[in-house]
């Protein structure tokens, strides 16, 4: 897991809104946001599961067939429009909730 606000970090941050954008030129990063997924059960994971999402992966490659991903990204939409999070309050610099809506609309396709 790496720090908030790190490189890292920011990377798939960017690599999530490309992601929601268009599929064009993402060509293997599934292979580098795949792992993420499965490993990280924090903030990270929650990023990588939605590029995934955005991606079209295939649901039997998600963890336990996509329940998992469907809960998080669930969770997520509520918080975002309650503005809320497990930690604190959200604010802009975070997720919106048209990008968490898009990933449930992903998954569910």
């Amino acid at each position: 897991e790496w720090k908030t606000n790190s490189l890292e970090d920011f990377s798939l941050y960017l690599l999530l809104h490309l992601a929601e954008a268009t599929k064009d030129g993402l060509q293997g990063a599934l292979e580098v946001v795949e792992p993420i997924m499965r490993n990280d059960s924090g903030i990270q994971g929650l990023k990588a599961t939605m590029i995934c999402a955005f991606l079209e992966l295939p649901w039997e490659k998600f963890p336990n067939y996509g329940v998992i991903a469907a809960g998080a990204v669930s969770e997520l939409m509520g918080n975002t429009f309650e503005r809320t999070g497990k930690k604190r309050v959200y604010n802009d610099n975070d997720f919106q909730l048209r990008t968490a809506v898009s990933a449930y609309a992903a998954l569910a396709s």
